[in-house]
């Protein structure tokens, strides 16, 4: 889909309603598999001995910012993916963690998880007291895209994020707090307005 010319951001709002719709319904395929996954380890009778975690690698950009598909920025709708972690009898169905955590954790959090008591080489965080209930300090996400000849970086908190592109735009500021959606009219790029 994202590849395909006839989507742009001048398109008619009912047909990228459409193209929106198209890309649900392959998450709703996902869903589809993803249940029938746990329908046959629940007919095994290994549900319960069983930690399923599913996530995505990037989101997709539907001209939120000028783009579609991914690629290209570093805007939350790439960079924010779901993480759900299940484990029949250990972790509380229906908990959502607000915090921000980083796919670098799923290994020491698996490991963990799966009774690995040693140190492990990762960059990443356990994230095991996070889904039973208890806080961990606030991370820092650090994110990078290198293609065809570019390199942007994001550094991201739960409340802020810069943003760097090496093609010599000006790092830019946002405040998520103020500016959840990162709306292009209230980035800040303190390089421009310094004296």
């Amino acid at each position: 889909l994202m590849t395909n010319a006839a989507i742009r951001p001048d398109m008619a709002p009912a047909d990228l309603a459409h193209v929106k719709a198209l890309y649900d319904g392959e998450i709703a395929f996902t869903d589809l598999v993803l249940a029938g996954i746990v329908g046959d380890l629940r007919g095994l009778g290994m549900l319960e001995d069983t930690v399923i975690v599913v996530t995505a690698d990037h989101g997709e950009e539907f001209f939120e910012h000028g783009n579609k598909g991914h690629n290209k920025t570093l805007f939350d709708e790439v960079l924010r993916v779901p993480l759900v972690v299940v484990w029949p009898g250990e972790i509380e169905p229906g908990r959502v963690v607000e915090d921000q955590v980083q796919i670098v954790d799923l290994a020491p959090t698996l490991a963990r998880l799966g009774g690995f008591a040693g140190d492990l080489p990762s960059q990443g965080a356990d994230l095991a007291p996070l889904l039973t209930g208890s806080s961990m300090a606030p991370r820092d996400a650090l994110s990078g895209l290198f293609i065809d000849g570019m390199s942007q970086r994001a550094l991201r908190s739960n409340a802020r994020k810069v943003l760097s592109v090496k093609d010599g735009t000006p790092a830019a500021y946002v405040d998520l707090v103020k500016n959840p959606t990162e709306a292009l009219g209230e980035i800040v790029y303190p390089q421009l307005n310094s004296p």
